[in-house]
């Protein structure tokens, strides 16, 4: 690699970024997905499923407030990976099931 301006993560920022990563997939993807299919008919609605989903994308939401309450982005101090997926992910939720309240 050429030029002073690229650096390489070192090995835990990279063990960071991987395990920001599997948050984002495990805690908001698959908690918004959860809340998200039933209404759009694609899995069966059961309203405690629900509350569950919705439960745990609050703590999810919660955790990731607090990290970003003290620090400027996930891991490091620039953009990476992470903050794009958990974007994208946290899109989908506001533009399908977060409502106003909810947020």
């Amino acid at each position: 690699m050429k030029g002073a301006n690229r650096r390489l993560l070192p090995f835990l920022e990279c063990a960071h970024v991987e395990q920001w990563i599997d948050f984002a997939s495990l805690e908001i993807e698959a908690n918004i997905l959860n809340w998200f299919r039933p209404r759009r008919g694609r899995a069966v609605y059961l309203p405690p499923a629900e509350e569950a989903a919705i439960s745990a994308l609050k703590r999810g939401l919660g955790a990731l407030n607090t990290n970003l309450a003290s620090n400027t982005c996930l891991v490091g101090h620039a953009v990476t990976l992470v903050e794009i997926i958990i974007t994208c992910n946290l899109y989908s939720g506001f533009t399908r099931v977060m409502t106003k309240n909810f947020t």
